[in-house]
């Protein structure tokens, strides 16, 4: 669950909650109201995390990585929807980058999310045959084909970067599997890989003179950020070109598809979450808040919904995949790679001027997780809660103290403090700001 003090957020995350009810029966389909209601990997492909806060889909998730496994094709790519309708499963043809990636994508977002290495062990083969089809295909380590690209942006973009940053972002992604698998030698294999990949990208498409990437579009930036393609020397630049592209549209994003999903995120991990708020609670064109004005209460497919002119669906789950800030940024709560399945986690929650309070709560294999914020009295109030036989790692901005509300002693903190809970106990923490801010 989710609130806050800005009622539009909130109506956006039910809006999510609807879409996702509306779409997720046998497959989690693109849209319920019309006849397509396919299992497309681009849109699915981009929310398991994100559905993740809403519902307990490991299970979910599970039989529709079956689906991706069933609709492979004999070349290797997973295909543009699982399962494989209307032809045969195992033609030649390929899933477009961002879509067939999915393939990669789900089983490790299950694995950060409920620690379940069973079903990386079951896919681990496919998932490897995937990422050597694009490797063969590859001409001097980019890949040739970008699909659909960032569909239904509103300030398009170049497919072909695309298709190459999902390439390294898959590349990636197999290193990490297979370092959790002990597989020693397609680690060193795939992390080298990824290395030649990255190499490639920023020779081809990023300008040293200007900070960006190709045509410099908030997506042509944004995903080599967020993938981990930029050099740390470059990324300063680049994020500040983002934020001047996101200040000349008034604090509207430019996104589509592909895009939108790591948007926000990455603004709030380089600290720009006001600007990540600012655009949430927009009102304008392009916005959740206009789309909401006009009635929905769900997630449309396109940002001109509802404008006299648009076909796409208005029951899509995937533009609203950032809502998942509103419980990783917003009340910060966050999965640790070092304890997946929340077995570990961090707490850092974000305090913005325009809201007055934040709250989340998250079921774990565990139990209940809980971190709350409110402004009162001129001072902050930070309450958590986290399950027995787990490990929080906690930043409290501010000099406060600290206590366990079952009567344990007040522990003072200063500064933004990092506090490991496990060295205290499971329960209920009530963190109290002595400081007027």
């Amino acid at each position: 669950d989710f609130a806050c003090s800005n009622e539009l957020l909130n109506q956006i995350f039910e809006n999510e909650k609807w879409t996702f009810r509306g779409n997720f029966y046998a497959v989690p389909t693109d849209c319920p109201q019309r006849d397509e209601r396919l299992g497309w990997m681009a849109d699915a492909g981009n929310i398991p995390a994100t559905a993740a806060w809403y519902y307990d889909v490991n299970r979910y998730f599970d039989k529709w990585v079956y689906d991706m496994k069933d609709s492979q094709k004999m070349s290797g790519y997973f295909p543009n929807y699982s399962p494989s309708m209307g032809g045969s499963a195992f033609g030649s043809n390929r899933g477009a980058p961002g879509w067939a990636d999915a393939g990669v994508k789900v089983p490790f977002t299950l694995y950060q999310y409920y620690g379940d290495t069973l079903l990386l062990s079951n896919h681990y083969e496919a998932m490897k045959h995937h990422v050597m089809s694009m490797m063969n295909d590859s001409e001097n380590n980019l890949f040739p084909s970008g699909g659909w690209g960032d569909w239904l942006a509103v300030e398009p973009s170049p497919a072909e970067p695309i298709g190459t940053a999902y390439y390294y972002y898959s590349t990636k992604t197999m290193a990490e599997i297979a370092r959790i698998l002990n597989k020693s030698v397609d680690t060193q294999f795939f992390d080298s890989l990824a290395i030649e990949i990255a190499d490639a990208y920023n020779r081809e498409y990023y300008n040293p003179n200007t900070g960006n990437y190709s045509t410099g579009t908030q997506t042509m930036n944004i995903l080599p950020l967020s993938f981990g393609i930029t050099p740390p020397e470059n990324k300063s630049k680049v994020m500040a070109n983002v934020l001047n592209d996101i200040a000349e549209k008034e604090d509207h994003l430019t996104t589509g598809f592909l895009g939108t999903t790591f948007l926000i995120p990455e603004l709030s991990k380089h600290g720009h979450d006001e600007v990540a708020y600012s655009i949430m609670a927009q009102l304008g064109y392009p916005s959740f808040g206009r789309i909401i004005d006009a009635g929905a209460t769900t997630i449309t497919e396109a940002w001109n919904a509802y404008m006299g002119e648009d076909f796409a669906s208005h029951n899509h789950f995937n533009l609203g995949s950032v809502t998942e800030w509103f419980f990783s940024g917003l009340a910060g709560i966050q999965p640790n790679d070092d304890g997946p399945g929340f077995k570990k986690f961090i707490i850092r929650p974000v305090v913005l001027n325009d809201l007055d309070y934040a709250l989340a709560s998250y079921e774990t294999g565990y139990g209940t997780i809980k971190s709350a914020w409110e402004k009162r009295d001129g001072k902050i109030h930070f309450e958590i809660e986290i399950p027995v036989n787990t490990t929080a790692t906690v930043f409290v901005p501010g000099n406060g103290k600290l206590k366990q509300e079952a009567g344990r002693e007040e522990i003072p903190f200063t500064g933004e403090g990092i506090y490991n809970i496990y060295q205290l106990g499971s329960g209920r923490y009530i963190f109290s700001e002595r400081e007027k801010l």
